[in-house]
């Protein structure tokens, strides 16, 4: 049996000596249990032992067993400070909250303090204080990420330690919070939105480009486009005074002979005296001609493909053809389907929806 616990308070890790009777020279297969949380022990005898707080534990009874018969349970108090959650993520010039509370009921009162390196851009906005009458609720702290002049996420590692007079919740070491800075600042690079353009023969499409940072001089965006693609204007200027102001380019797709779809590239160089835009890599833009030639068929036009022209029919009975779209359109295709007006011809469905999945699927009338 327990007779008593020498400390009945204590941190995870912390060294408690249970002195009673009847332990057993040896441990054996005996145990100890903060808890129900099994714990490790560090000596044995008939009369004392050492165990640690186990990892896991909670404010509860202490209960020694041996030989599969259980000690009366000895109540032990597990101080503690639990951050939720232990990793958040800012962008400078923003603020993200985490909370802090205690375990278990302290004495007197406890104050979390933090410590964040020097020369980091993080600020909390308080240092928690928790007593007999407050210990259970959560306490929210603010951390604001202020602004810095690179262009580098930053990862800092704000820890925590408790000071009060209760010695159970004295210099405790509690869970870091991990907080990463988002960067606002863009390196150096160039964006063109979108990356992708769809045109038909004959037509025009537009894409934007734009600079991420600030330049010290001009940058000059060269644009070459491949095929039968024209672009205009064949190069764009910019400079530190307009240089967030995005730029239009419009993409010209001229006319060929064939019936395909054809796929080119707009491409584009860059120049500049600012080291850190010459030269710089920037993305091309992806521009699919929609060739506006048919194939044609039996009752082909330059879009549709209509099996046959002549169907023959007994009265009362049905018959069916099939219509399919000649080349991938750019947006959704219905073809409205109709009997004649005044005849005893019926058709289903009324109309048939191509899209630039199934276009070249042949569907029944």
């Amino acid at each position: 049996m327990i007779s008593q616990l020498r400390w009945n308070k204590g941190r995870v890790g912390d060294e408690v000596w249970i002195v009673g009777s009847n332990f057993g020279a040896t441990k054996g297969s005996s145990r100890v249990d903060f808890n129900k949380r099994r714990a490790t022990t560090v000596s044995w005898s008939a009369t004392f032992i050492r165990a640690t707080v186990p990892e896991g534990a909670t404010t509860g009874n202490v209960v020694v067993e041996v030989l599969g018969q259980q000690s009366d349970g000895v109540a032990f108090t597990v101080t503690g400070v639990t951050v939720d959650p232990t990793e958040l993520t800012i962008e400078e010039g923003s603020s993200a909250t985490y909370t802090v509370v205690l375990t278990s009921k302290p004495t007197s009162a406890v104050t979390v303090v933090m410590f964040t390196p020097s020369g980091t851009d993080l600020s909390v906005d308080i240092l928690p204080v928790f007593t007999a009458s407050n210990w259970s609720r959560p306490q929210t702290v603010t951390v604001t990420a202020g602004e810095d002049e690179d262009a580098e996420d930053d990862t800092v590692t704000i820890t925590h330690r408790t000071t009060s007079a209760d010695a159970g919740y004295h210099g405790l070491t509690v869970d870091p919070l991990v907080v990463t800075i988002a960067d606002e600042d863009a390196g150096p690079g160039i964006t063109v939105d979108p990356a992708e353009l769809t045109i038909e023969e004959g037509a025009e499409g537009t894409y934007t480009v734009v600079l991420n940072t600030e330049p010290a001089a001009a940058v000059t965006v060269g644009v070459q486009a491949g095929g039968d693609l024209t672009v205009s204007p064949a190069s764009l200027d910019f400079t530190p005074a307009n240089w967030d102001t995005p730029q239009t380019v419009t993409v010209t797709a001229g006319e060929d002979d064939d019936a395909e779809d054809e796929t080119e590239t707009s491409a584009h160089a860059v120049a500049s005296a600012d080291s850190d835009y010459n030269s710089v890599p920037v993305d091309g833009v992806k521009v699919t001609v929609a060739d506006d030639e048919g194939t044609g068929g039996p009752g082909g036009t330059e879009e549709l493909t209509v099996s046959t022209t002549r169907l023959r029919i007994t009265e009362g009975n049905r018959g069916t053809y099939t219509v399919v779209l000649n080349r991938a359109p750019v947006g959704a295709v219905t073809v409205a389907v109709a009997g004649a007006a005044g005849g005893d011809l019926t058709v289903s469905p009324a109309s048939l929806d191509f899209t630039t999945t199934n276009w070249d699927t042949p569907q029944e009338v």
